[in-house]
Parts: C-alpha cells; structure tokens; sequence
C-alpha cells in the first residue's frame, strides 16, 4: 500500500483538500461473473473498506470500469444500498487540463486501486484499511 501512503503524504504535504482513488470494479471490489446482470458480489473486506472510504472527506472515489451505461446503474444502485458512495465515474471533472497536463483522454487521479495494477482483492483490502486508517491517526 505504499503508492496509497505516498499519495495521502502528497495531500498533506501539499495542503490538497482531496486524494483522488481511482477503482477498478470486476476483479478488484467485485467478483466477476462474465455476464451481465446483477449479480455483485464484493470481495472479503471490500465492502467495509469502501463504506469506509464513503465517510471520509479527504478522498474522492472514482470508479474505473470499462462496463456499459446500463450495467454500472445497476452497480451504483447496489453499492448505494450498501452504503458506498462513488463520486464520479470514468471522469473527474475537479481537475482540468493545463499547461502541465493535457486530462481530455485520461483523467486525473493520485492512487489506483486496480488487480491489473497489482491490487490483490483477496489480501489486499484488509492491507488498505490499515494503511487509511494508520493515516487518520498521524
């Protein structure tokens, strides 16, 4: 969890309201089932993590999903009655292009929770909370 350490010190460090988590749905938070319906399943401990991360004011969740219109309305309604709270999906209109970076193709983010990043679902989301946790106590 150090690129989450790392981007919570550039916070603080650089007095930013925010720390912008991007995260991957399917094989990251959700189990992958490889149909389209509605049949969501987190992983051990994604769901306190992310209901976690919902309550706090120093982070902007971001989904990152290749899933279509339908599929993530579906989703978000799901992760809503379970009390996980996405902020944006596929974008983060807070952070704009400028001389620095162009943001029309890629948009901005500090940290990336993503099992094609290297996130592990299944030993991972207990490393995360102790990482955001160990962070609310400095």
């Amino acid at each position: 969890m150090e690129h989450i350490t790392k981007a919570l010190k550039r916070m603080k460090d650089n007095n930013w309201d925010f720390m912008y988590l991007a995260i991957d749905v399917h094989g990251t938070m959700i189990k992958p089932t490889h149909h389209n319906d509605n049949k969501f399943e987190f992983y051990s401990n994604a769901e306190e993590v992310l209901q976690y991360i919902s309550t706090r004011e120093d982070i902007v969740m971001i989904m990152h999903t290749s899933s279509y219109p339908g599929y993530i309305d579906r989703l978000m309604g799901f992760l809503v009655d379970h009390n996980i709270y996405f902020d944006y999906v596929n974008e983060n209109p807070n952070v704009e292009s400028d001389h620095m970076a162009d943001f029309s193709d890629k948009f901005y983010y500090d940290a990336l929770i993503d099992d094609k990043a290297g996130f592990n679902p299944d030993t991972d989301w207990s490393k995360l909370m102790i990482t955001l946790q160990s962070s609310d106590n400095e």
